[in-house]
């Protein structure tokens, strides 16, 4: 008896991101990529498209305005990707990170557009019928995770430009008043 191989039929893109140009060439672009193609070989799915936003930030949003993934929203909301068809990323936080009501909208309007959105982290599947099967707490806890995100980086944010303010008000001290200050106590 020859066994038949069932072969993928449902399209899905891979998104994958990360945020600063430090993180290029760790392990973000393979980790993302191999859980994403896994979840794919799992589910029958077949990969048609990988969207790779390199040193591209979801904080600011530039992963929208100048990245691919606002590239793959605009085809989605021009209806040039056929449905069904599955977007798959890591985690909510690789989709975005801005403030949550911002957030929030390209999120939805994806998943209003008929994008199954599969977030590998925690192994979420978003459709409007999984959405509006339990009552809105996927929703919820989607939100959280927006919420969560934003503040991570909004933290992050704030440390970095406080250290570079940090930076420049030393840099404008002359070293000889420099020397004349205290130590700073241990």
């Amino acid at each position: 008896m020859v066994s038949q191989t069932i072969q993928p039929t449902i399209p899905a893109t891979i998104y994958v991101r990360w945020s600063s140009e430090a993180q290029t060439g760790r392990d973000s672009l393979r980790r993302q990529l191999e859980s994403a193609q896994r979840y794919a070989d799992e589910h029958r799915l077949l990969i048609v498209e990988t969207i790779i936003d390199e040193a591209v930030s979801a904080f600011s949003g530039h992963h929208l305005t100048k990245g691919r993934l606002g590239e793959f929203i605009r085809r989605v909301e021009d209806r040039a990707v056929a449905l069904p068809h599955v977007l798959i990323c890591e985690s909510l936080d690789r989709l975005n990170r801005q403030a949550p009501l911002d957030a929030l909208a390209p999120f939805i309007g994806l998943i209003n557009a008929g994008i199954t959105l599969v977030t590998l982290t925690d192994r979420q599947r978003f459709t409007r019928q999984s959405m509006a099967d339990d009552g809105g707490l996927r929703l919820l806890g989607s939100l959280i995770v927006m919420l969560r995100a934003h503040e991570e980086s909004a933290t992050k944010s704030k440390r970095v430009r406080a250290a570079w303010e940090r930076k420049r008000r030393e840099a404008d001290v002359p070293d000889t008043a420099r020397s004349a200050l205290p130590s700073p106590a241990t």
